[in-house]
């Protein structure tokens, strides 16, 4: 942002985050022996031979290798959107909506070689920041971090299973995947029409 500071192309940022994101992550029945523990009992007095085991077999918080392995996903559903910008069209996605509900677009500006998409992850937060402030780059560019999101993380209509959609809800309708000049990432309040950081 700092190299490529110009008033009449200023950046946008938004973010998607995963909603619980390591109970996402899926491991198999030897490795799910990792995360066993021992059901807790209202009996005081309960015998060895009655101990109850949860054996889960879903990535548990605590674990030395859950970031790491987590991040291995993030970082390929990463990879994913960067591959997805590439293509000549996508799909629309049910959620780019809320990602384009309050934002007022760019007129006159035009995509050149001067415009900028950078997406990045940290763990759970999936980061856009771009200085082509149109409407179909921004729809573009949302649409291809929903669609590469859920490419590795599934939503239940594909998935199959009973839940939210991984991608948090409630954050997107708090304005979280919305493009802004100024947004708050990772405790940053990062101004892209000024071109700070604090």
């Amino acid at each position: 942002m700092a190299a490529s500071s110009s008033k009449g192309k200023p950046f946008r940022f938004a973010k998607l985050d995963i909603k619980d994101g390591f109970w996402h992550m899926a491991v198999g029945n030897e490795d799910a022996w990792n995360f066993c523990y021992v059901l807790l009992s209202e009996n005081d007095n309960i015998d060895m031979d009655e101990i109850e085991i949860v054996i889960p077999n879903a990535v548990q918080m605590g674990w030395c290798e859950s970031p790491p392995f987590f991040c291995a996903a993030s970082e390929t559903a990463r990879d994913t959107i960067q591959a997805l910008l590439e293509m000549d069209c996508l799909p629309e996605h049910i959620f780019e909506g809320k990602m384009m509900d309050s934002t007022h677009f760019a007129e006159g500006i035009t995509l050149d070689d001067g415009t900028i998409t950078v997406i990045e992850v940290f763990i759970d937060d999936f980061i856009r920041m771009t200085n082509g402030n149109t409407e179909a780059h921004l729809r573009y560019v949302s649409r291809a971090m929903l669609h590469g999101v859920h490419s590795i993380f599934p939503p239940p209509d594909a998935s199959g299973h009973d839940g939210e959609d991984p991608i948090a809800q409630s954050k997107l309708d708090n304005g979280d995947g919305e493009w802004k000049y100024v947004k708050e990432i990772l405790r940053w309040i990062i101004d892209g029409e000024n071109y700070t950081i604090q």
